[in-house]
């Protein structure tokens, strides 16, 4: 027989119902979920008022609490040794006439178009963007060896841009490139240069909305297409796609996506044929499946019109994202606490912000002692030849990560991928943009150096060229070609390393590469979108050659590189054209500044 249940029994039951609510609430308060700290960044991301601290850190957990800390309590730790030697030259000439250096690489051309296919000379594609393919990717002669991405130029203001698979030729083949055939020399020159294998697609991404554009910005949200393609490997090892397109929080913003899920071929390839029954392929790593806009926490530090972010991997399960490295004040408070507990200016200073999932950051991490390195502090920030215009900074490529030690060296023992970071060896570098417009605001000329920070936290700038970097066929304009290629240029710091360096290539070339009028660019101006490690015929990592199983292990070391490998340098020319540049990172990184308040162990400035 079935009896209800007493008044005490029903007491009793309500409390002990009461009393496991209670140690549940408690236990997720000391435990806090995986998506807590997205949480806290959503309600300190809401917030409208604009005298905000550098972060508050009463918005996140009690766990995350030594991060932070990490990043702002911490005193910045003093920069590994070996920075100090990118202040000094070892390939590069000085141009007193034009203030910049020039390096012995010389610019290759690139097309679209694959082998057998029609060539449209009509078609003209600029803003190249490239990526290397893991080892696996040219089991044969002429396989594909990297990702090409590059905008199309076409009538108005539509946007397109196309991919493909793409590899190198040259003239005499080498481990990683082929032989040019006449076919390719037809299309690229005799220097041979970087050609699709596969046919080129137009790239799918769907329009955004954008919340609100005024003025000059009021009709681009009715412009087809999306803007500045920039592509490069997660530290996971994920290849993905980073682009300009209406924003949900303003007029302009930056959205990312996994490039496997707008190419098909490039998933084939990257999981070797997988996933097979039972087996687990490179697709099933997958940070950003759907098209997902990067946020500004909080929503008052955004501008209503957002460019050239730059993300970057200091590990495989850390991202951030990079906004700028001027500031202008609007994006962060204009003082802040010191560790001294004096105000600091921090106008000019740079902003950035960890990425916590699902395209949302924490506020600004920039350490309050960590001193502008752009801005007035760079000096020579006037453009004396074109009666004092002055240029302004911005973002241009992608960001790549650097050991500071050779392979052998890390195969000896002498440096540990794994004590890289806490050593302070790895570091990122990327290409900042100083530009010169006229009257109308059209370019007249993009200056191209390169910026180097830290891979610990507080990942402090540590260095910036001192002049803008040339490579040796590429002209600055306004300058003359004498001015350009002068023979009496008196070389480095006027020591005259640039006329015997001249006189060993005349010797090794069999003629003077300066009378080859054909040889030199003739673009008025030049920007660099996109940095990549060139392609290795093994895996990109040290240790981990045998392990050909693991997709996920090699593609996650293609980001990264050591002293002595070699960087290619996509190159916009004129908005209309494109190439490329291959340069050893240990040149490329020389004739640097450090920047102001940077230590070197052992070593005070």
């Amino acid at each position: 027989m079935f009896y209800l249940p007493s008044a005490r029994r029903w007491f009793v039951l309500v409390l002990t119902s009461l009393s496991l609510l209670v140690c549940t609430r408690l236990f997720q308060h000391q435990q806090p979920s995986a998506s807590s700290f997205r949480q806290a960044a959503l309600r300190s991301y809401t917030q409208r008022d604009t005298q905000f601290t550098l972060i508050n850190i009463t918005h996140f957990p009690d766990k995350d609490r030594p991060f932070l800390e990490k990043h702002l309590t911490r005193p910045i730790p003093t920069a590994h040794p070996l920075i100090a030697s990118f202040q000094t030259n070892s390939t590069a000439t000085f141009n007193p006439v034009t203030n910049h250096i020039r390096l012995r690489n010389i610019l290759y051309n690139i097309t679209l178009t694959g082998p057998g296919r029609t060539h449209d000379p009509a078609a003209r594609y600029f803003n190249p963007a490239i990526i290397p393919l893991p080892y696996w990717s040219s089991s044969s002669q002429g396989a594909p060896k990297y990702v090409l991405v590059s905008r199309l130029v076409t009538a108005g203001f539509h946007q397109e841009s196309h991919i493909c698979l793409a590899d190198i030729c040259t003239p005499e083949s080498k481990f990683d490139t082929r032989e040019c055939t006449p076919d390719d020399i037809s299309l690229l020159g005799p220097r041979g240069g970087l050609r699709c294998t596969s046919a080129p697609i137009k790239i799918n991404i769907p329009p955004t909305p954008a919340e609100k554009c005024t003025g000059a910005w009021t009709a681009f949200p009715d412009i087809p297409g999306f803007h500045d393609p920039r592509i490069f490997w997660s530290g996971k090892g994920e290849p993905l796609i980073l682009v300009n397109s209406a924003s949900r929080y303003g007029c302009v913003g930056l959205w990312i996506v996994d490039l496997r899920t707008l190419f098909p071929e490039l998933d084939t390839l990257l999981g070797r044929g997988r996933p097979l029954p039972g087996q687990l392929g490179a697709g099933a790593l997958m940070s950003y499946p759907h098209l997902t806009e990067i946020t500004r926490n909080p929503r008052s530090s955004r501008a209503s019109v957002e460019k050239n972010w730059v993300l970057w991997f200091p590990s495989r399960d850390e991202a951030y994202v990079h906004y700028d490295m001027l500031g202008h004040g609007h994006h962060l408070n204009s003082t802040a606490k010191s560790m001294n507990g004096t105000s600091t200016d921090r106008r000019g200073g740079r902003t950035f912000a960890k990425l916590t999932g699902n395209g949302f950051t924490t506020t600004n991490l920039t350490h309050p002692d960590e001193l502008p390195c752009f801005g007035a502090g760079l000096g020579e920030d006037t453009d004396t030849a074109n009666h004092g215009n002055t240029g302004h900074w911005h973002q241009g490529s992608n960001a790549l990560r650097l050991i500071l030690c050779t392979r052998a060296q890390a195969r000896s023992g002498a440096c540990d991928e794994d004590n890289a970071v806490e050593e302070g060896r790895s570091v990122h570098f990327a290409i900042m943009h100083r530009k010169f417009s006229n009257e109308m605001d059209l370019p007249l000329r993009y200056e191209r150096y390169v910026v180097v920070w830290d891979g610990r936290p507080p990942f402090q700038v540590l260095a910036v060229s001192r002049w803008p970097v040339l490579m040796r066929n590429e002209r600055a304009k306004p300058w003359t070609v004498a001015e350009n290629w002068s023979e009496d240029n008196t070389g480095w710091n006027g020591t005259g390393m640039g006329n015997s360096l001249a006189k060993r290539m005349k010797a090794a070339r069999g003629h003077d590469w300066h009378d080859t009028g054909d040889f030199r660019s003739d673009a008025s101006f030049t920007y660099t979108p996109s940095l990549a490690w060139s392609w290795k015929p093994h895996s990109a990592g040290i240790g981990d050659e045998d392990e050909e199983d693991d997709n996920v292990e090699t593609m996650s070391h293609l980001g990264m590189g050591y002293l002595g490998d070699e960087v290619l340098m996509g190159i916009g020319l004129d908005d209309v054209r494109q190439a490329f540049a291959r340069v050893k990172v240990d040149d490329l990184l020389q004739c640097m500044r450090l920047c102001p308040g940077v230590e070197i162990a052992g070593k005070r400035r």
